[in-house]
């Protein structure tokens, strides 16, 4: 009996090694050894879109959270292993089947379960490159995009190729709406790298993030003539790159300045706005695609009034000088022959936190924005008309009868500081007047009072949540994809030149 059972034992212990080498060979060498159980992972891949609309959702009456076209059109994902292996992939599974897709409308895809071992991956998600074109070679002839991104994953990815190819204006090839053939859509790409899959892992996500961003131009309509006005956004940059470093607003966001990547800051956009409808208060706006753009020189606006006896154009330049991928960059455009700006600032007392400020501007009626618990400080600018500054003596007239819990300071250059209590004045609207005296360059004086509306219309909970980081704002809910909005300007837009038209 001793024998038998000395037999067995030897016969066990020599076939442990054999088992072994059975449970490694069902592990890549890449896994991480705490994932290797030899048991493969049942899990989905979901791909979303995310929001490019308006997120302006916090103001009264909310605005729509996206835009009809902006979202999938076509989908192609790849997953791959430490070693550059594609070991699963996804081309295009939305062309039958989805009738979103057919028209760019697609906001979410969930593919069906599959098998994959447990281990560490990359993920690599590319949408609606149909109709764009890259290069990796400076000089070089451009190439179709979607056909260079499928010959990059063939069994083994080319990233170094990835890395380095760049869209030529992505921005001027979308065409959203149009016959069969003839659409292109917004590009959108998405890298997850030390993706970790255990057995127990059920679904894998991905957020694609658009090569583009949108600038939102608002302006008076009564200045306009529409059919024949039109506005134009200018000085960004001409190339995209295809994986460019995505934009968190948590980060103090600082862009590749390298040119390569980029290319020039010559690219333009015009908008006609023959089609705009104006809203409730008088406004129009057009909204721009544009390409991302590193930081550089800012950014020149111009608009052309198409007034049929004298066509004005108006010109100015932004503050900021780039605009982050997927992001909404708002902008007030006013049309006065003379003009100036506030330069308001807020921030909230008790974190020192400051956050952008809104404010718009009716005639001489100029409101201002601002949250309960905050200090604000308002300081005129001179006049300019055209490329013209006049030195601008300013005052302010402050009823302090009628403003209980609303403390203003003045000081000697028009300068304003202000605080409102944290929790009191909410919904209250305090009324300022500012005087300013100048002397154009031909000798005229003048005298103009603007009314200047102090609006505490939110509470400490929105400015922290508008708090500027970065040089950026985040508004509203946020999206599946980091689609955040910028900070917004208000520009003063002076008359460029003035053109009579014969008839």
């Amino acid at each position: 009996m001793d024998k038998i059972y000395r037999h067995l034992l030897r016969l066990a212990i020599s076939t442990l090694p054999l088992a072994c080498l059975a449970m490694l060979a069902s592990c890549s060498f890449e896994d991480e050894v705490g994932d290797c159980s030899g048991e493969s992972a049942t899990v989905r891949v979901s791909v979303s879109a995310g929001e490019i609309g308006d997120l302006n959702g916090t103001r009264a009456g909310g605005d729509t959270n996206a835009d009809q076209h902006e979202f999938m059109y076509s989908l192609y994902v790849y997953i791959v292993d430490g070693s550059g292996n594609i070991v699963k992939r996804f081309d295009n599974p939305i062309a039958t089947g989805y009738d979103e897709a057919a028209t760019g409308d697609l906001v979410k895809w969930t593919s069906e379960p599959f098998e994959l071992n447990p281990g560490t991956y990359t993920i690599y998600a590319f949408s609606n490159f149909e109709g764009h074109t890259g290069i990796i070679d400076a000089g070089k002839a451009a190439q179709s995009a979607d056909d260079f991104i499928a010959s990059s994953f063939d069994k083994i990815v080319n990233t170094s190729g990835l890395n380095q190819f760049r869209l030529v204006n992505p921005a001027g090839e979308i065409k959203l709406t149009g016959n069969d053939g003839e659409t292109v859509f917004i590009p959108m790409s998405a890298k997850m790298e030390s993706v970790q899959v255990t057995p127990t892992t059920p679904e894998l996500s991905v957020a694609l993030v658009r090569l583009v961003s949108k600038v939102k131009l608002t302006m008076p309509a009564e200045d306009i003539n529409q059919a024949a006005a039109s506005v134009t956004f200018s000085n960004y940059s001409t190339n995209v790159p295809l994986l460019g470093e995505l934009y968190t607003p948590d980060d103090d966001y600082s862009y590749n300045t390298n040119t390569t990547y980029y290319g020039d800051r010559t690219a333009s956009t015009t908008e006609l706005l023959s089609s705009a409808t104006p809203d409730s208060d008088g406004n129009i706006t057009a909204s721009l695609y544009v390409n991302e753009t590193n930081t550089g020189t800012p950014f020149t606006v111009t608009l052309n009034t198409g007034n049929a006896t004298g066509a004005v154009e108006y010109t100015a330049e932004t503050t900021r000088d780039n605009i982050p991928r997927n992001t909404i960059y708002p902008l007030t455009l006013s049309l006065y022959d003379f003009n100036f700006s506030l330069n308001p600032k807020a921030w909230l007392y008790v974190i020192g936190a400051p956050y952008a400020v809104y404010y718009t501007t009716t005639g001489d009626v100029l409101t201002v924005d601002i949250a309960t618990g905050s200090y604000f400080n308002l300081k005129p600018s001179n006049v300019r008309d055209n490329d013209e500054e006049y030195q601008t003596t300013w005052s302010w007239t402050v009823s302090e009868q009628q403003y209980n819990g609303f403390n203003i300071s003045l000081n000697q250059n028009g300068e304003i500081e202000g605080n409102v209590p944290a929790g009191e004045g909410l919904g209250n609207k305090y009324t300022l007047y500012l005087n300013g005296e100048w002397t154009d360059n031909v000798g005229h004086s003048y005298n103009r009072t603007y009314t200047v509306i102090v609006n505490v219309c939110h509470d400490e909970a929105w400015a922290i949540a508008n708090r500027i980081q970065g040089g950026t704002t985040t508004r509203g809910a946020k999206a599946e994809a980091p689609v955040y909005m910028l900070a917004p300007e208000y520009l003063n837009m002076f008359k460029m030149k003035q053109k009579h038209w014969r008839k």
